[in-house]
């Protein structure tokens, strides 16, 4: 798929590019379409080392509007990266973020989504203020909306995404100064783009 003479990747959320640039770094044929709404993001994106000026753009939208639907459309990415993109934004505007990834997609491409679970520790503990069903406050102001694999499945169909794969991953981290174990839950899909689907 991203090793294909050609091969584009759609990075929708693409923070400083921890997910998309070593695929770039692996793959010297791919190019990346990096996404943020934040213009520090993508200042730092670019000046990573492995962001390659010949290969890689970096746009500025909010993935969820249907402005970034507009200007994804046509991209023609065989993958998009939507990495803790989704846990950033209302459940409500889920659908709109993935119709702007699928605008950006070729025909069978899909949309890999890796974001924070439904029963995530940090949600059990009551460290955030609870705003709605898996939406919560941040002490810091910033909003966490932890997924369920259903949540997920109904955005997908709402954006003419199919889902052919989704998994919870558990992850039990320790933090080494105060020994404590957390356990980490993640939800992990792949929704893919069928002929005709926009």
């Amino acid at each position: 798929m991203l090793s294909a003479p050609g091969a584009i990747l759609l990075d929708a959320c693409c923070g400083d590019g921890a997910a998309s640039l070593p695929l770039v770094a692996a793959f010297p044929a791919l190019s990346l379409v990096a996404v943020d709404h934040a213009s520090k993001c993508l200042e730092l994106v670019q000046r990573h080392e492995e962001w390659a000026e010949a290969r890689c753009t970096a746009v500025e939208a909010d993935v969820s509007t249907d402005a970034a639907a507009r200007a994804l459309r046509g991209v023609g990415a065989a993958a998009c990266l939507l990495v803790f993109g989704l846990s950033a934004m209302r459940a409500a505007r889920w659908p709109a973020a993935l119709r702007a990834c699928a605008a950006g997609l070729r025909e069978g491409g899909a949309v890999f989504v890796r974001d924070f679970a439904v029963a995530d520790d940090t949600m059990l503990r009551g460290r955030h203020t609870k705003l709605a069903a898996g939406e919560y406050a941040r002490a810091d102001g910033t909003l966490v909306t932890y997924l369920l694999r259903e949540s997920l499945a109904a955005a997908a169909g709402e954006a003419g995404l199919t889902v052919a794969w989704s998994a919870y991953h558990c992850v039990l981290q320790k933090n080494r100064k105060t020994g404590v174990q957390q356990r980490k839950m993640f939800v992990m899909a792949r929704l893919t783009k069928s002929c005709g689907s926009g």
